[in-house]
């Protein structure tokens, strides 16, 4: 179990995600208490995160190749450090390939990120009674659940105090209460948001062109029920200046409003042409 002194550090690094002084301090702390393979870890990272020189091929720091020391201190520890978050996740959901997200876990600035979960462990996550360490880039992807608990969960979701963690969501058959649940509480990063193949009406694209928190870099609405009137609505959004990637096929918005998004967005919506 965390301590009281460490739930603050990680409270305040997730208030300052961006700034790595308290990280360090925290990396000080830690190597006071016995953990020095972790303190190593986070000073290494952060250094060689403040080295990074953008490329062609990589231009995240983040995704840069990783240095001897990184891969080496991750291979003895790594396992002991995520044990804690999985020791959540693993029990809520038997079916979801956790090996694979385990797996795919990377680390950034000395925390975890590139972390994919489902919709109900994302729920067990928030509402779980004892604290975590900061986490990066929580990747969502619902599966199958009934509406009315999928509508629940989000909303559980986007309730949690820490739910600035999470970056994309993923799900089929959204329907306008899911988005309802979806913009109402702290989801302030989410920047990819697929809710294809739903029952998404107009009351829904208004709720997502409404939503002042909104971040988004993708939003994939294809094959809902949204006509002129959502399209209008996200075409006169003042959230959308991040938005390059506007998927609205299979959807039942005329001309007008086809005509009213390609103002807006250009070549970045993707929209068949509907009815006439």
């Amino acid at each position: 179990m965390p301590t009281a002194e460490q739930r603050a550090f990680w409270a305040a690094i997730r208030a300052n995600p961006d700034d790595d002084t308290v990280r360090l301090v925290y990396a000080d702390w830690l190597e006071e208490n016995g953990d020095e393979a972790r303190a190593e870890f986070i000073r290494v990272q952060i250094e060689q995160t403040g080295m990074f020189s953008p490329s062609a091929l990589c231009s995240d720091p983040n995704d840069r190749t990783l240095t001897k020391r990184e891969k080496r201190l991750i291979a003895r520890h790594g396992e002991r450090w995520l044990q804690p978050l999985y020791d959540i996740l693993q029990p809520t959901e038997r079916s979801f390939p956790w090996a694979y997200s385990r797996r795919q876990v990377k680390f950034a600035r000395g925390f975890p990120r590139d972390i994919a979960i489902s919709l109900q462990s994302a729920c067990a996550l928030a509402t779980h009674d004892s604290d975590i360490e900061p986490l990066n880039d929580v990747k969502i992807d619902q599966g199958f659940l009934p509406t009315e608990k999928a509508t629940a969960r989000i909303t559980e979701v986007a309730r949690w105090a820490n739910a600035a963690c999470i970056t994309e969501i993923s799900t089929y058959d959204a329907t306008d209460g899911f988005v309802k649940g979806l913009v109402g509480g702290f989801l302030t990063r989410l920047h990819h948001l697929d809710l294809h193949s739903g029952s998404v009406s107009d009351a829904g694209a208004i709720l997502l062109a409404n939503w002042q928190q909104a971040a988004f870099r993708m939003l994939d609405l294809s094959d809902n029920r949204i006509t002129n009137t959502g399209a209008v609505a996200l075409a006169e959004s003042p959230h959308a200046s991040n938005l390059s990637n506007l998927n609205l096929n299979s959807n039942l918005i005329g001309p007008d409003g086809r005509r009213r998004l390609r103002e807006r967005f250009g070549k970045d919506v993707q929209i068949e042409a509907g009815p006439t």
